[in-house]
């Protein structure tokens, strides 16, 4: 086992730190906005303002988005500087539009598969059976979870904490707390989350660019839309995601 964890360490590169991920804002302040995030934003929300629920909703992404206006206008950065650069731009979409569209496709094929072999016919796989409970999503609430979740979270959390973490430890060290520091901060442990923490992770450290992961990440969200909405029975399949 220690020779095949070696192997790969040693095969992806992992055991050198990465010279080529530099930040000009350096490592205190991404410490400090995690901080003030875990330990201020999140009690101060989650215990003082449940009611109403679009409060807590919103709250977290909006206190991104203030983080990197503040990174972005007051330290007079720049979006390359989050990892939205111009090179190998081509490239890096069509990896993260063809990882986002993979996901995404695969949901009819299963739907089909569960057709075909006749699973359908049982209770487990019926439509009504998981059928999520709750309002039905408005227009706004489809923007806002297939495109502006995805937008906030990787700008923030992959190309502001991500970055910060490569330019600081070994690459296989900041990938792991990336993935951990990505779970944490939905307060939602689920097997699905941790997924897409470390692929973002890994595509921003393959691709030194956001787009690819950003793609992913909005994939993985317009997909979840489809399995709630048009393949509601699929869920009984991917509920260990969640």
């Amino acid at each position: 086992m220690a020779y095949l964890v070696n192997f790969i360490k040693i095969r992806f590169n992992l055991t050198l730190k990465n010279k080529t991920f530099q930040v000009p804002w350096g490592f205190k302040v991404p410490v400090f906005i995690l901080l003030v995030y875990f330990f201020g934003v999140f009690p101060f929300v989650h215990f003082l303002f449940r009611d109403p629920p679009w409060v807590s909703q919103y709250a977290y992404h909006g206190y991104y988005v203030f983080a990197l206006i503040a990174i972005i206008f007051l330290r007079k950065n720049s979006l390359a500087d989050l990892g939205s650069s111009r090179k190998n731009l081509k490239r890096n979409l069509l990896i993260g539009g063809v990882l986002g569209m993979g996901v995404a496709c695969a949901l009819p094929l299963i739907d089909w598969l569960v057709e075909a072999s006749g699973l359908s016919n049982q209770e487990l796989f019926s439509v009504e059976a998981n059928r999520p409970v709750g309002d039905p999503l408005s227009n706004l609430d489809l923007v806002y979870i297939i495109l502006a979740v995805p937008a906030v979270e990787q700008f923030f959390l992959i190309g502001f904490i991500t970055r910060s973490l490569l330019a600081k430890f070994q690459p296989l060290n900041a990938i792991c707390l990336s993935t951990l520091i990505f779970t944490l901060a939905h307060f939602n442990l689920d097997l699905g989350t941790l997924l897409l923490g470390v692929i973002s992770a890994c595509l921003l450290y393959v691709t030194r660019s956001i787009h690819a992961s950003l793609l992913f990440h909005i994939g993985c969200a317009a997909s979840w839309i489809l399995l709630i909405k048009v393949y509601p029975r699929l869920i009984t399949i991917f509920i260990f995601l969640f």
